[in-house]
């Protein structure tokens, strides 16, 4: 009995150390926390020190050259800005007409003067009329088209059967 009495003291007192820790180091992660939060409060004031400090270090004419340098990246970049936006801006309804009459006369044998007579609507529905019968196309000896062949012989030998 006096050896199962040790060992449940002994229990107790591995219980009563770890809690004592766990409280340490939720006091401590308490007294921790306020002091981020201060240093997040002083980043901006820190960070307009270290600027400071960084054009003290520089002369004059450094200086001029960065900014020199700076303006003209910043100028560098709207004007890739503007032609990107440019670029990507929606085609006009005449630009699209164009595109779609050229496709046609390229692809489906039309000729400039009759497309040019018809509306954008008529030069519409025939683009997409061959859009899709270009897009259902398929190609001799592509893996489609051979099992499209093996399936017709299939049924053509299941008929003489």
């Amino acid at each position: 009995m006096q050896e199962e009495w040790e060992a449940e003291e002994e229990r107790n007192r591995i219980a009563k150390e770890n809690a004592a820790n766990e409280a340490l180091i939720r006091n401590f992660d308490d007294i921790k926390a306020p002091k981020k939060r201060e240093l997040r409060r002083y980043r901006p004031y820190l960070a307009e020190k270290l600027q400071e400090q960084e054009r003290e270090q520089f002369t004059i004419e450094e200086r001029a050259k960065f900014l020199h340098d700076t303006i003209a990246a910043q100028r560098k970049f709207l004007s890739q800005q503007r032609s990107e936006a440019i670029r990507n801006r929606p085609p006009t309804k005449n630009q699209l007409r164009n595109q779609m009459m050229t496709y046609l006369k390229h692809v489906g044998n039309f000729k400039h003067a009759e497309l040019k007579i018809k509306k954008f609507e008529e030069v519409q529905a025939l683009y997409e009329r061959i859009k899709r019968s270009n897009e259902d196309f398929i190609s001799i000896r592509s893996t489609e088209d051979e099992g499209l062949i093996k399936r017709r012989k299939e049924l053509i030998s299941l008929r003489m059967k």
